[in-house]
């Protein structure tokens, strides 16, 4: 499992790579990230912005994972569903075609808590993949509240 992150993280990462760094990369090389420009990355919007309250009243989203697919980006977040009356974290899927304009997609979460186990406190630190044609989603799931005063 920590070879496929490390390979998919390096897929990513090169692929913000600038043509010089790229023509030093070979075959089974580890390329030197340190020397990466950030140049390549670029601000989509500045009203490109999801807030608390969005959504439904409760919302106070967190762990944000983008995706871009095809000409939409793809964001998975998590948020408390009826806080502050309980803190049941779910995971939600928004979509956008220009950047701006958010739908959640689908209406309900696309991951919840379950009723027994590791994950029935809340879910919650998505990060999906596209891996040999299949989504593959990694969470943090809690079975009891994470109070460090406790």
């Amino acid at each position: 499992m920590k070879i496929l992150v490390a390979i998919l993280a390096t897929l990513i990462l090169i692929s913000c790579a600038q043509p010089e760094e790229e023509s030093n990369l070979t075959s089974g090389s580890n390329p030197n990230f340190a020397n990466l420009s950030h140049t390549c990355f670029n601000e989509v919007s500045s009203n490109a912005i999801v807030s608390s309250g969005d959504f439904f009243t409760s919302s106070h989203w967190n762990d944000p994972h983008v995706l871009r697919e095809n000409n939409q980006y793809i964001i998975y977040a998590s948020s408390p569903q009826n806080y502050p009356t309980t803190n049941d974290v779910s995971i939600f899927r928004f979509t956008t075609n220009d950047g701006e304009n958010w739908t959640r997609n689908p209406s309900s979460a696309v991951l919840e808590k379950t009723a027994s186990g590791w994950s029935s406190y809340a879910v919650e630190t998505p990060a999906v993949i596209y891996f040999n044609g299949q989504y593959h989603m990694f969470f943090t799931g809690y079975d009891t509240a994470n109070d460090s005063t406790k």
